[in-house]
């Protein structure tokens, strides 16, 4: 769950300037901030780390079970709703018949991981075997149980000029 600058600074007791000077002069460092667009997206519980390292024990401490009711870890839940954005992307236009979906597995797959590279890139990666094969490994959680469940899928690809489709 990432916040915007005013509402982290609303958490915190603190106006969006001073959020934003933070920002800028690392105090809430790089791995706690993205941003959309033009704006600034924080995690509020990376966040909440760098200011207790930083600044909160001389300037604004908070007690730890404060820190947790006030931010709770939202790794899990946040990745679970990555994944559904994705499959909602992916499903887009799709329609169930009796005998299946309408879109083939690996198209579905490739939208699906198309989406959640752009949601979430290093939960995607390829890595080049040889010049004509690919592995992409996708970093999956299962929404049952919460266990991690990454799949790969091995791609090979033909560069004859000559090989044509009927």
């Amino acid at each position: 769950m990432f916040l915007t600058v005013t509402q982290f600074a609303e958490k915190r007791n603190v106006t969006g300037r001073y959020v934003r000077k933070l920002i800028q002069t690392g105090k809430i460092t790089r791995k706690s901030w993205k941003m959309q667009g033009k704006q600034y997206r924080i995690d509020p519980v990376k966040a909440g780390k760098d200011l207790s390292e930083n600044l909160d024990r001389i300037y604004n401490p908070v007690r730890p079970s404060d820190e947790l009711e006030q931010f709770p870890d939202p790794d899990q839940t946040d990745r679970l709703e990555i994944q559904d954005q994705a499959a909602d992307v992916a499903c887009e236009g799709e329609e169930f018949f009796p005998g299946g979906y309408t879109h083939p597995w690996a198209i579905w797959a490739a939208r699906y991981v198309g989406e959640l590279f752009l949601l979430s890139p290093d939960r995607v990666t390829i890595e080049r075997i040889s010049k004509t094969e690919w592995r992409l490994r996708v970093d999956d959680i299962d929404d049952e149980d919460f266990e991690p469940c990454p799949w790969a899928v091995t791609m090979t690809f033909d560069f004859d000029p000559n090989l044509v489709d009927g």
